[in-house]
């Protein structure tokens, strides 16, 4: 069948065959690994750059934002103090026949009838 001689001929032939599949499949491995990486970095600045414009577009508004702060800071103070204004006008107790002398004098003024008042 085989001679010595064929078989050792053909053992260094099948180390150099191992050693360049070897080498390619690292080489190959290598190469995925480069692509993922970047192709996951190039995700990673495209998402980066949406948030700047975004946050760039809020940094436009600014004066528009500032504005309407001051506008809601004023409004809250007024409407604290008309707060403050009706919490004044409420009785410490309640006063009820006052209160329907006063309803019933308003009525009269402006002739205004008012049934089943209880």
């Amino acid at each position: 069948m085989f001679s010595s001689a064929t078989t050792n001929r053909g053992l260094p032939q099948m180390r150099v065959i191992i050693h360049v599949v070897g080498a390619g499949t690292s080489l190959a491995i290598a190469l995925i690994g480069y692509a993922l990486y970047f192709a996951s970095t190039g995700t990673a600045e495209q998402s980066r750059r949406a948030g700047m414009a975004a946050d760039r577009a809020i940094l436009d508004q600014r004066d528009a934002i500032v504005l309407r702060q001051k506008q809601l800071r004023g409004d809250r103070e007024s409407m604290q103090q008309r707060l403050r204004e009706l919490t004044a006008m409420i009785p410490d107790a309640p006063e009820e026949s006052r209160f329907l002398a006063q309803v019933s004098e308003l009525a009269q003024k402006t002739q205004l009838e008012i049934d089943n008042f209880r």
